[in-house]
């Protein structure tokens, strides 16, 4: 899933672009303790990449060779939290996560869609109602 920029994800960024830090390193995500009545954290992996299939690493070449300012390339870092664990060419696996994810959006988004075009069959005849879904479907996969 994607990362927020709460303050700990921006501190990766700023350590990346430092060299301080991995494209891929564990991390602890845990919510409030009043939030749940029970315990909510998890161990997960923040991946670290950039937009327009760019590598973290690419970024971070740009600002070391004064390309891009400190700001701009934290503007065009992005992270996401996930439970794999990270291949050895993590710039790679970086890309692939965030190709990954962008379809995986797309079809929660087509999901969305087709629910929104769900038949209420208030029609008291079957064939109507069938003619309904089968005319739903027809313009949905148009």
């Amino acid at each position: 899933m994607s990362a927020k920029r709460f303050k700990h994800v921006k501190r990766a960024f700023s350590d990346l672009l430092l060299g301080k830090r991995p494209i891929s390193d564990k991390y602890f995500f845990s919510q409030n303790p009043g939030t749940k009545p029970w315990p909510s954290s998890v161990h997960l992996h923040l991946v670290l990449t950039a937009h327009k299939s760019q590598s973290a690493l690419e970024i971070r070449q740009k600002f070391l060779q004064n390309k891009i300012s400190f700001d701009q390339a934290i503007e065009e870092l992005e992270g996401f939290f996930t439970t794999l664990r990270p291949h050895k060419n993590q710039a790679r696996w970086s890309r692939w996560l965030l190709k990954t994810y962008k379809k995986r959006w797309f079809e929660e988004i087509s999901f969305r869609m087709l629910n929104e075009i769900h038949i209420s069959y208030r029609n008291q005849k079957s064939t109507t109602q069938i003619a309904e879904l089968y005319l739903h479907a027809y313009i949905f996969n148009c």
